[in-house]
């Protein structure tokens, strides 16, 4: 229930951004998500870097900083309900 209502507003906030295109990316600490991230941003994306834990962000907000990127870091934590 809290990832659908995270994702909801999530959405909202994207919906109330002037730009056409918006992009959530999850796992971008490191890796492909990471990339994908930067990619995106830099490619006129405003952009949702979404990571487990928030403490592994120091790189990707220092470049999108550093850029001027249309990216904003965000917690995502997700778990599975049996």
């Amino acid at each position: 229930m809290k990832l659908l209502i995270y994702i909801t507003l999530l959405l909202f906030f994207a919906m109330s951004i002037k730009e056409s295109k918006v992009a959530v990316v999850t796992g971008s600490s490191s890796g492909i998500g990471y990339q994908t991230a930067i990619l995106l941003a830099r490619n006129g994306f405003s952009t949702f870097a979404t990571m487990r834990s928030i403490e592994k962000s120091k790189n990707i907000t220092e470049i999108a900083k550093k850029e001027k990127l249309p990216l904003q870091v965000n917690s995502l934590m997700l778990m599975m309900i049996p």
